[in-house]
C-alpha cells in the first residue's frame, strides 16, 4: 500500500537524520513537504468513544485521579482498537476517534469495528473510580460507514496526519446521542454488519446539520462473536484487571 509505505519511509528517514539534526528541525523540515500531500479518499468505519457526563464525573473525583482513570481507559481503548485491526485517528478529553480500514485494506472492517465497539462497552463497564463516591465512568460509542479525506491537517507543528469526513461527524454524534454503555449505528452499516450483531431498532434520530438517519443500538451478538470480543479482552486483559 502506497500510503503505509510513504509514512513508513518517512519515520525511518526522520529517525535516520534525527541522530544528526535537532528533532524539531526535522520534523518542521518533513512537514513543509507533506502539508499538501493529497492521499486517495476510502471507505472507512468511524468509531467515536465519549464519556456520559464528563463535567458530573471531574467534579466528583479529584483532578489527578480523574486523568489516571481516563489515560488506563483510554490505553485498553487503544489496545482493543490495534487488536481489531483499526488504529487511534485522535483524542481529546473525554473523547477519542477510531478508524477501521485505514490506512491498510482491512478485511471485514465493519464487523472488526463493531466487535472493537462492543468490546469498549464491556471494558467501561467495569471502569469504576476508586472514589469515596463511587462515581462510575461511563462511556457511549457511536458507528458510522463512509468515505473520508485523509491528509494532514493543522498548522505550524500543530500539524497532523487526520481522517476528516462526515462519517467521522456522523460517528460523534451518534455517540452523543447513545445512552451509556450502548453502541449506536447508522446508515449503510445496519445492513453491513449482517446476522452476527442483534440490532435493535431506535427508529430515525435528528442530527445536527439537518442529518436524519435510521439507527439500531447493537443489543447482543451470537455466541462465536461474542467469544471473538472475549478474546479481544483477553488481549488486554492485564489493563482491565488493573481497574
Amino acid at each position: 500500500n502506497q500510503m503505509v509505505s510513504q509514512l513508513a519511509q518517512r519515520q525511518s528517514t526522520q529517525a535516520l537524520f534525527g541522530r544528526y539534526t535537532a528533532p524539531q528541525q526535522v520534523s518542521d523540515a518533513f512537514d513543509r513537504k507533506l502539508v499538501n500531500t493529497d492521499c486517495p479518499a476510502r471507505n472507512v468505519v468511524a468509531m467515536a468513544v465519549c464519556m456520559v457526563d464528563f463535567p458530573g464525573y471531574v467534579d466528583a473525583v479529584t483532578g489527578k485521579h480523574a486523568l489516571a482513570e481516563l489515560n488506563r481507559f483510554f490505553d485498553m481503548v487503544d489496545g482493543i482498537v490495534s487488536a481489531c485491526g483499526g488504529h487511534i485517528d485522535h483524542l481529546s478529553g473525554d473523547r477519542l476517534l477510531a478508524v477501521f480500514n485505514h490506512p491498510a485494506n482491512l478485511k471485514n472492517y465493519e464487523q472488526q469495528a463493531a466487535k472493537a465497539a462492543m468490546a469498549v462497552i464491556e471494558v467501561s463497564k467495569k471502569l469504576l473510580s476508586a472514589d469515596d463516591n463511587g462515581s462510575a465512568a461511563v462511556f457511549r460509542v457511536g458507528l458510522v460507514q463512509g468515505e473520508v479525506a485523509t491528509g494532514y491537517l493543522g498548522a505550524g507543528r500543530h500539524r497532523e496526519f487526520r481522517v476528516v469526513g462526515a462519517a467521522v461527524t456522523l460517528a460523534e454524534q451518534l455517540a452523543l446521542q447513545a445512552g451509556g454503555h450502548e453502541v449506536l449505528l447508522a446508515g449503510e452499516l445496519l445492513q453491513q454488519l449482517g446476522h452476527g450483531f442483534i440490532q435493535q431498532d431506535v427508529g430515525v434520530k435528528k442530527l445536527a446539520g439537518g442529518h436524519e438517519m435510521h439507527c439500531a443500538l447493537i443489543a447482543g451478538t451470537t455466541q462465536r462473536l461474542s467469544s471473538d470480543i472475549q478474546g479481544i479482552l483477553a488481549s488486554v486483559s492485564t489493563g482491565i484487571e488493573a481497574v
